[in-house]
C-alpha cells in the first residue's frame, strides 16, 4: 500500500488559531483537509502574529505549513469601516498580488489540487483557478440577497451598503470571469442553498452544499449532550435572546419592531452584541415603547454568551443574508428554538421541527410573521421544549464539524476519481 501523501495548496487569507469567524473556518477547514493530505497555506501576513512557536510545530506535526503573504503599502485600507469596503478592496488586491506565490508552489510541489477556503465570499474572484491544476472552492457563500424594500425602513445608510452590495453580487454573477471561475472549477462547496443556485446559474457542473458554519463535540458536551436543561414552563416572562453584531442587516431592528405588537404578552428580549446600529435600536426601543423589556448587554465573552443561551427560552435572528450563522447552531445546541428568516445560512438550517423560518415578501408582511412566530412559541413551552430537543439533535447529526469533515474530504475524493490521472493521486488508489 502505497501511504506517500499527495500536496495540496490552500489560499486561506483569514487562517488562524483560537479565533472565530472568518479565521476559524479557515483553520478548521485546513485541519479537516490536513486528514488525508499534505498542505501548504498561503494565508494574510497580519495573522501570523496570532501564531505561537507551538502553533508551528503543531501545524507541522500534522502535514501543514504555512506560508504569510502581506501588501504592505495598501494595509491601510483594511483599517477602513466595512461600509466603505476597504477591507474587500485590500483582499481583491491580495488575490491578484499573491499569483506567482501560488504558481511557484504548484511548481516546487507538484500539487494535486489548489482549494480556495477564505475569504467565504463566492463573489471575489480566486487566482488559484488561473493555474493548470484541478481547483476546489469553498466552501463559500456572498450569493444572498432580499428585497431592498425591507432595507429601505432601515437608516439611509444601511439601505445604501444593502443597494451597493446587491448590485456588486448581481455584476458578479454577470461578469466573464466569475462565470469563467465557475465552469473551471472542478467542485464547489456552497455555504447555502441561495450560493448553490447562484453558482448553476453561472455554469457550475459540480456544487455541493456544506455550510461554513460548524460546532465540535467538546462543544456539545460543554452544553450538555442530548438532554436540554430543565426550564421552568412556569416563567412569568419568556426571554428571547438576539445574539449578534448590531449592524441592521442582522436583523435586530425587524425583531424589535415585531415583539412591540406583543405588548399583552409577557416576553423580555436580551440583546447581546454591539455595533453601529445600537443607538438606533435603543432609540427605536423608545419610540416603540418596549424599552423596559428591551436589555442591552453590549459585547459578551463565549462565557458570558453561553450563560445568556442557557438561561433564554427563544433565539431570535433574523438575519437578512448570512451566508452561515454559527450563532444559529449554538442557540440550538443549547436546546433553543430558533426564528429567523428563510434566507441564506440560517434558512437552510432552520426546520419546521427547530423553529420557525419566515418567508419574507415586505416589510409589514415580514414584521407580522416574526411576531407570529414569536407569540406562537412564547405561548407554548412545550412547543419551545420539543423544537428545542429536535434542533439540538439536528445539530449534532449534520453540523459537528467531524461529520462536516466527513462530506468535504469524501466529495474531494470523489471528484478528484473523476478529474485526475489515477497515477497523480496514490492515496486514493489503496
Amino acid at each position: 500500500m502505497n501511504t506517500t501523501r499527495s500536496k495540496v495548496l490552500v489560499s486561506a487569507f483569514s487562517f488562524a488559531p483560537r479565533q472565530s469567524s472568518e479565521a476559524e473556518i479557515g483553520w478548521a477547514t485546513v485541519a479537516s483537509i490536513a486528514k488525508e493530505y499534505d498542505v501548504t497555506v498561503v494565508s494574510a501576513g497580519h495573522y501570523s502574529e496570532l501564531f505561537t512557536l507551538l502553533d508551528f510545530e503543531d501545524l507541522k506535526a500534522k502535514g501543514i505549513t504555512v506560508e504569510f503573504h502581506e501588501i504592505s503599502c495598501w494595509l491601510w485600507l483594511r483599517k477602513l469601516p466595512n461600509f466603505t469596503h476597504g477591507p474587500r478592496l485590500y483582499y481583491k488586491l491580495w488575490q491578484y498580488h499573491v499569483y506567482d506565490r501560488f504558481r511557484n508552489i504548484v511548481a516546487r510541489d507538484g500539487t494535486l489540487f489548489t482549494h480556495h477556503v477564505t475569504w467565504g465570499a463566492g463573489t471575489i474572484y480566486s487566482r488559484l483557478v488561473d493555474l493548470d491544476t484541478p481547483f476546489i472552492y469553498g466552501p463559500v457563500g456572498g450569493h444572498e440577497t432580499c428585497s431592498l424594500v425591507i432595507s429601505w425602513r432601515f437608516s439611509f445608510v444601511s439601505w445604501v451598503n444593502e443597494l451597493i452590495r446587491q448590485t456588486l453580487i448581481r455584476r458578479c454573477q454577470k461578469s466573464k470571469s466569475m462565470r469563467r471561475l465557475a465552469k473551471n472549477t472542478v467542485l464547489i462547496f456552497a455555504a447555502n442553498s441561495q450560493t448553490a443556485a447562484a453558482f448553476h446559474s453561472m455554469g457550475a457542473k459540480n456544487v455541493k452544499i456544506l455550510s461554513n458554519a460548524g460546532l465540535d463535540q467538546e462543544r456539545f458536551a460543554s452544553v450538555g449532550g442530548d438532554a436540554i436543561s430543565p426550564i421552568p414552563d412556569e416563567r412569568i416572562r419568556p426571554q428571547l435572546l438576539f445574539v449578534g453584531r448590531l449592524r441592521a442587516w442582522k436583523g435586530e431592528e425587524i425583531a424589535l419592531h415585531a415583539l412591540a405588537r406583543l405588548k399583552e404578552i409577557p416576553w423580555t428580549l436580551t440583546i447581546a452584541g454591539d455595533g453601529p446600529n445600537r443607538k438606533r435600536c435603543e432609540q427605536l426601543c423608545l419610540k416603540l415603547g418596549i424599552e423596559n423589556r428591551v436589555t442591552f448587554k453590549g459585547s459578551t465573552s463565549s462565557e458570558q454568551t453561553l450563560e445568556l443561551f442557557k438561561n433564554s427560552d427563544i433565539f431570535i435572528f433574523p438575519s437578512l443574508h448570512d451566508s452561515g450563522g454559527i450563532v444559529i447552531l449554538e442557540a440550538m445546541a443549547n436546546g433553543l428554538p430558533v426564528i429567523c428568516l428563510n434566507k441564506g445560512g440560517p434558512g437552510d438550517m432552520v426546520t419546521k421541527e427547530c423553529g420557525i423560518a419566515v418567508t419574507i415578501e415586505d416589510w409589514d408582511q415580514t414584521v407580522d410573521a416574526i411576531a407570529e412566530a414569536s407569540k406562537r412559541l412564547l405561548l407554548d413551552a412545550p412547543l419551545r421544549r420539543r423544537m428545542g430537543q429536535a434542533g439540538r439533535l439536528r445539530c449534532a447529526n449534520l453540523y459537528d464539524w467531524k461529520q462536516r469533515e466527513v462530506t468535504l474530504l469524501e466529495s474531494i475524493r470523489k471528484t478528484l476519481r473523476s478529474n485526475v490521472p489515477k497515477h497523480d493521486m496514490p492515496e486514493l488508489m489503496e
